[in-house]
């Protein structure tokens, strides 16, 4: 998943990180 290695992924908080994980 490219959001992974993104600058994005880790402004995301850990829920929205667990929202695009399960999508």
């Amino acid at each position: 998943m490219f959001i992974g290695n993104s600058p994005l992924y880790s402004y995301l908080s850990d829920e929205n990180k667990n929202k695009l994980m399960s999508e």
